[in-house]
């Protein structure tokens, strides 16, 4: 049987409360990592309520402001009167450890969620017919309760800004971020992936992006790079398929029918390589709130640094086209940020965009779908005469980076691999 007085502790709810009498701007310090729920005790939540009120409204926080707020709602008696918020400031001499009691403040309120799910998962496990179900269900579970435990009770000062450049720098002279697109005079144009960017690789149907995204999760991870990779139209064999035949620069017809005949030590050297890259492919994840979940548990459980959604419209969610999509990006686009990942995602090109060879992005129910990446690459092929094998890559967007224009690229003997094309 669990100890229930180790799931709060009532001394340091009532030196929060104190702290906030004795000194009104503590209450900044403390809203930054409790909220009224994370209290124990229901009289407490109700008077850090209505602390909260005041501040909202404009007005002071003291012992006479508070307990006239208490009647207007109506909750003085419930709190145990005036004389209970008196003692609260009585035995408390300074506000300068409110930081450190606010957060046992929320340890505890954590721990009774973890207890509660328990028991609630103990329940629910008796009962379960789908397992399948039930663990996805816990999996949510465990990372709503770790990412409500993780809390950033610092600002973003600008020194801390620095400090987390300082590292970014440092980690690049080591060689680590330094994932090259494509070997041309793309990787000038686009030098590296920055954490918490999103790109977007459109083109028409058949022109190459599989074979160009295949390139880029082979090249980031030969470089150390963790990536995770959302196949939303290939099975994870068809596209782990296209890694080997990109990686052994081989025929990926050849392996998708099975003839292998006389190269079996070239697969055999790509797979082997495959096996040590930190790499995760989903073939039956289809909704974004889906990859949000699979990302934050990866992130979580050991690191990642760049996700792939092949292709993203193929999500499934509510609406039309354009408000599925704008909804997808918009939390791509979060995501990206808050877990400092690169998102790279592919995107069909809208027929009317073709057709009128428009000078817009043209991406397929676009709208956010345009506006939010940080970076748009459009794979267009060369018509003409012995020009099968050619296409170019425009940079129709660079935000980081500033150099857009085409750049001619060329596929290699096999079909496999994308390469530099003419002088570059």
């Amino acid at each position: 049987m669990s100890n229930t007085l180790s799931l709060y502790n009532i001394e340091a709810e009532k030196s929060v409360l104190g702290a906030v009498l004795i000194e009104p701007d503590a209450l900044l310090t403390a809203s930054d990592i409790i909220e009224p729920g994370d209290f124990y005790r229901e009289g407490h939540k109700l008077i850090y309520s209505a602390c909260l009120d005041l501040y909202q409204l404009g007005e002071p926080i003291d012992l006479i402001t508070l307990i006239e707020r208490l009647k207007a709602k109506g909750e003085l008696e419930r709190i145990g009167g005036a004389s209970y918020i008196s003692q609260l400031s009585d035995n408390i001499p300074t506000s300068a450890n409110i930081s450190t009691h606010a957060k046992i403040v929320r340890n505890k309120s954590t721990q009774r969620r973890i207890s509660n799910w328990a028991n609630l998962i103990k329940s629910e496990a008796e009962e379960a017919e789908d397992l399948t179900s039930f663990f996805s269900k816990m999996e949510r579970d465990i990372v709503e309760l770790s990412q409500y435990q993780s809390i950033n009770d610092r600002d973003p000062h600008v020194s801390d800004i620095v400090s987390n450049l300082k590292r970014r720098w440092n980690e690049e002279k080591q060689g680590l971020r330094t994932y090259i697109p494509v070997n041309s005079k793309l990787s000038v144009a686009i030098p590296r992936y920055v954490p918490g960017h999103v790109w977007a690789v459109g083109g028409y149907t058949s022109v190459g992006k599989s074979t160009f995204i295949a390139q880029q999760i082979v090249d980031t991870c030969e470089e150390g790079a963790r990536c995770m990779v959302f196949s939303l139209e290939d099975s994870r064999e068809e596209k782990l398929i296209k890694l080997i035949a990109n990686s052994a620069n081989m025929s990926q017809k050849h392996l998708m029918l099975g003839h292998t005949n006389g190269f079996e030590d070239v697969i055999a050297g790509a797979v082997n390589k495959i096996n040590k890259w930190k790499l995760y492919i989903y073939d039956d994840v289809y909704t974004i709130d889906e990859i949000r979940l699979k990302v934050k548990k990866g992130k979580l459980q050991s690191g990642l640094d760049i996700i792939f959604v092949d292709y993203i419209q193929n999500i499934i969610g509510d609406g039309t086209l354009y408000e599925k999509l704008s909804e997808a990006v918009v939390k791509l686009q979060k995501m990206a940020k808050e877990l400092q990942v690169v998102v790279v995602f592919v995107s069909q090109v809208s027929n009317e965009a073709m057709r009128s060879h428009s000078e817009l992005i043209g991406l397929k129910g676009a709208g956010e779908l345009s506006a939010a990446p940080d970076i748009v690459l459009w794979l267009k092929r060369v018509k003409g005469e012995d020009k099968e094998r050619f296409l170019d890559c425009e940079i129709r967007k660079n935000r980081p980076f500033g150099l857009t224009g085409i750049y001619p690229l060329r596929f290699s003997e096999h079909w496999s691999r994308i390469e530099k094309r003419g002088i570059l």
